[in-house]
């Protein structure tokens, strides 16, 4: 049985399942947190099962604090979506060069702001479903990519996909698709049939209404390595000839 960590950005749940089935990483432990935490502030326990361990980023750490809350400071019930917040000894005391942004990011009772969207279950547990940035707001629906993303990393055809709001003159913002394929697959898959996975399985709204089949050369990356969304909002926009719409949805 191999040991193994995950983290960084948010893992499919299907790639979790691999690495403990494929690569025998029974003892895989996923974690998560910000470099403004020290970083990790929430870790998966070795002791629960696997596919229980891979459904989320696991409990807070020792001696820390986290909590559910929002747009308005308040606390979510479990099972509700909302920003994630820690405090504690690992959270930064502010910015070298910028005390307006750790003021805006850190309460003055030293909660810090992730900008990450989560769910607390029952347990402890902790699901991140998005970052708070990234949320797609479809004619006053909320949509989290990572959502979408998960739901997608499901079939069978696709290799990697990631989502991104695009403009739309009806709902102010409409889903985007950039789907890689697996290679057998390349040519093999359209967008109907994506579609039709979709269909009845989540959301109507959360269908994507544009999709784009890229290679892997196509996602610009940063130098670390993770992928710059916003960057494929704008190519997006491009490519679809979106850049000058203008939504006239209002709240």
């Amino acid at each position: 049985i191999s040991p193994g960590f995950i983290a960084g950005a948010p893992c499919p749940i299907t790639l979790c399942q691999r690495l403990v089935k494929e690569m025998n990483m029974h003892d895989l432990q996923v974690c998560y947190g910000t470099t403004e935490t020290s970083p990790v502030s929430f870790m998966s326990i070795r002791d629960d099962p696997p596919e229980q361990r891979i459904k989320s980023v696991g409990h807070i750490m020792d001696h820390l604090e986290a909590a559910i809350i929002d747009k308005f400071g308040k606390m979510v019930p479990r099972g509700e979506k909302g920003e994630v917040v820690v405090r504690g000894y690992s959270v930064m005391r502010c910015y070298w060069t910028s005390e307006e942004q750790g003021r805006k990011e850190i309460t003055a009772d030293r909660w810090y702001h992730t900008g990450d969207i989560g769910v607390m279950h029952e347990n402890g547990t902790v699901s991140i479903v998005g970052r708070s940035k990234d949320m797609i707001v479809r004619g006053g629906e909320n949509i989290y990519p990572t959502e979408v993303e998960n739901f997608l990393d499901r079939y069978g055809k696709v290799a990697d996909v990631h989502i991104v709001g695009v403009p739309d003159e009806r709902f102010r913002e409409v889903v985007c698709a950039w789907i890689r394929l697996k290679d057998e697959y390349e040519g093999r898959c359209t967008e109907h049939e994506i579609r039709e996975f979709c269909t009845g399985e989540i959301a109507h709204f959360k269908i994507p209404k544009y999709i784009l089949f890229k290679k892997e050369k196509d996602f610009p990356m940063t130098a670390t390595g993770k992928l710059k969304k916003f960057e494929i909002r704008e190519i997006s926009k491009i490519e679809l000839g979106l850049q000058q719409v203008v939504s006239h949805f209002t709240e």
